[in-house]
């Protein structure tokens, strides 16, 4: 896959998550109920992971080579060897970041319901597009 459309395919894969994950965020305002109300923290872990796993299926069919499944899965954890021992100055750096896309999941919660809210954080995908 070339790196053009790669770039698209990112792009595309955050407008959809996060569209998909403001969708989710309003018609849980919409049906709330007072008796079993939603935890903020497990819902943004949860959607966090589903990131995480998502990204680990396209690391394996994009980077890792091998002509069988278990082939692509040693090579992969070589590569997450590599990355978490040899460059974790580089993994560190990126923690800012992550925290921040964190607090900001946790914090759309409290104020879902400001339109202004939605927009500024639908802009953050073009951003992160954009870097890629």
């Amino acid at each position: 896959m070339n790196a053009f459309s790669l770039r698209w395919t990112s792009l595309s894969a955050f407008v959809v998550s996060h569209a998909v994950l403001t969708c989710v965020l309003r018609v849980d305002v919409l049906h709330e109920d007072g008796h079993n109300p939603v935890i903020s923290s497990t819902v943004v872990c949860l959607s966090e992971l589903c990131k995480l796993f998502l990204s680990c299926l396209a690391v394996l069919y994009l980077d890792c080579t091998g002509s069988t499944f278990s082939e692509r899965i040693k090579v992969f954890i070589v590569q997450l060897r590599h990355a978490f021992l040899e460059e974790a100055a580089d993994l560190l750096k990126l923690c800012v970041p992550s925290l921040l896309y964190t607090f900001q999941n946790n914090f759309q919660y409290a104020i879902e319901t400001s339109p202004l809210f939605v927009i500024l954080y639908q802009g953050k995908n073009i951003t992160t597009g954009a870097q890629v």
